[in-house]
């Protein structure tokens, strides 16, 4: 299921989605959706782990861009959990 929760001044978080599997049964994932026309440095990424860790306490989310991400801000996600 898929729940929109994005707005203007949204705390970072546009969406959640709940996936239920066997294996770990019922898992909410919150997502953050970017329009940019360049890439997508390492801020916008830390503002996201920020807001999945401090204010939503969720632990699993998914950034989604239309643009690419540079290298600085894959690197700094690789080397973060989930």
């Amino acid at each position: 299921s898929y729940q929109h929760t994005g707005q203007t001044a949204d705390g970072g978080i546009d969406g959640t989605v709940i996936v239920n599997t066997r294996l770990k049964g019922s898992q909410e994932y919150c997502i953050q959706c970017k329009l940019y026309s360049k890439n997508i440095g390492v801020k916008p990424i830390r503002e996201f782990l920020g807001t999945l860790s401090h204010y939503r306490n969720y632990h699993q989310g998914y950034f989604v861009t239309n643009a690419n991400f540079s290298k600085a801000g894959k690197d700094f996600a690789a080397d973060k959990a989930n």
